[in-house]
């Protein structure tokens, strides 16, 4: 292909996002340009995306929020939306026995896991406290579920006391069988009840499925996909500082610290910390989430909205509050809906992030009369002439309101963007 080619070629793709009743039109103009360039031809041409996208958001048919009503409208719908899906999911409350449920810590020790060798040390020992005790070892594992599918699963390697302190009866087979949970049975098994009987390959060895772990029942910490139980002469042959979380149930719920025996004829203090009711809250994530966004944003993007006249109105900041109160309402949507799903995503921040500084810049481009978006760029002044005169960007309201000032750096005479408030006089031309 001769450069020549390829420079229309460029063109083409760029004219594929140009209406289709303005392509041929648009194309023959930009071809004939391409003459007229006597170096960086290449440059040239990828510059026509920009203008062709230009053209895509300003067709008539295009999707354009420049109405205020719009504007509204179409963030209440998605926001409406949002909570028609979210609102309806089911309260989800603690199974039976949750409220003796315990993760047991080390005293002193911000982390949450304790090393393989201190549960095994105590196991023994712990009657005066719990009615039973596990300990289990969230891995990453790539698993063979067929004879050309493998799927990446979350296997927690657990003693076989776990289904005891979850209150759950199912037959178990030695000296290891994994116990799959209810979400993972569905994704990766299409639900098929016979998958139970069936042996696995996991960790190299295979593994006999035993039953389906109800789900009322998965709320500890860590995610998981199936649980692979395995008796205590099996679990004791991991390396000695392998490091998991150990689960119990007391027998005296307010129990909150315990000493246990050491081999040096000391104490080793442990705290007990109440799984019930530690779930995650959409409420109080999403007001994490505001919380971190407002302390991000004017990091990212300046607040302020310009210089307007005194009596400009109040209907811009009605505007403004009814389109962050919708973002508001779309974010606690995703939110409630993620940790329905999945527990956690710090994308929701992001997004929020993005939401909130598309308001702000949203609202700088409007007439602060009738909140139309401003049309009509025109490029003013020239940045030598910084000290005496400034320089930016010119907006026109179309419906004759006023100019809309941008300078393109700040300056003691315009350090934002002004609003030029356009008498009657102008109102012939508009």
């Amino acid at each position: 292909m001769s450069q020549r080619q390829w420079h229309l070629a460029i063109l083409r793709c760029a004219a594929l996002l140009v209406p289709r009743k303005a392509r041929a039109e648009w194309l023959a103009e930009w071809r004939a340009e391409l003459w007229y360039v006597p170096s960086n031809p290449t440059s040239f041409c990828l510059g026509a995306f920009r203008d062709a996208f230009w053209h895509l958001c300003h067709s008539p048919r295009s999707l354009r929020l420049e109405s205020p009503i719009l504007c509204v409208a179409v963030l209440s719908v998605l926001a409406s939306a949002g909570l028609m899906i979210t609102l309806p999911l089911p309260v989800e409350h603690d199974p039976p026995g949750m409220e003796k449920l315990v993760m047991v810590l080390r005293a002193g020790y911000r982390g949450a896991t304790i090393r393989l060798e201190e549960y095994l040390a105590w196991d023994n020992d712990h009657q005066r406290l719990f009615t039973s005790l596990a300990f289990y070892q969230p891995l990453r594992q790539r698993v063979p579920v067929g004879p050309h599918r493998v799927v990446d699963l979350s296997i927690g390697r657990a003693s076989d006391t776990l289904l005891q302190v979850l209150n759950v009866e199912m037959p178990l087979a030695h000296p290891a069988s994994l116990v799959l949970t209810t979400a993972a049975w569905r994704e990766h098994f299409g639900g098929d009840p016979r998958i139970v009987g069936s042996t696995l390959e996991v960790s190299g060895r295979p593994v006999i499925i035993s039953g389906i772990m109800p789900e009322d029942s998965f709320r500890l910490p860590g995610k998981v996909d199936a649980w692979l139980i395995e008796d205590r002469p099996t679990l004791a042959k991991l390396p000695s500082e392998s490091k998991g979380f150990v689960i119990a149930q007391l027998r005296k719920p307010s129990i909150q610290r315990m000493a246990v025996a050491n081999d040096s004829g000391g104490q080793d203090h442990f705290d007990c910390m109440a799984l019930a009711g530690r779930r995650y809250r959409p409420f109080a994530a999403f007001l994490l989430i505001l919380g971190m966004s407002g302390l991000i944003l004017p990091v990212t993007t300046s607040l302020r909205l310009g210089y307007y006249p005194q009596n400009s109105g109040a209907w811009r900041w009605v505007f403004l509050a009814s389109k962050l109160i919708l973002i508001q309402l779309m974010v606690y949507s995703a939110v409630r809906w993620v940790a329905h799903e999945n527990g956690a995503d710090p994308g929701i921040l992001l997004g929020s992030i993005l939401a909130l500084r598309w308001a702000i810049v949203d609202q700088r481009k409007r007439c602060p009369v009738c909140l139309r978006l401003v049309k009509n760029p025109v490029r003013v002044g020239r940045p030598s002439q910084t000290f005496l005169e400034w320089y930016g960007t010119e907006f026109m309201c179309a419906k004759g309101h006023g100019l809309l000032h941008v300078p393109e750096i700040s300056t003691s005479c315009y350090s934002a963007q002004q609003w030029l408030r356009l008498d009657r006089s102008w109102s012939s031309l508009f």
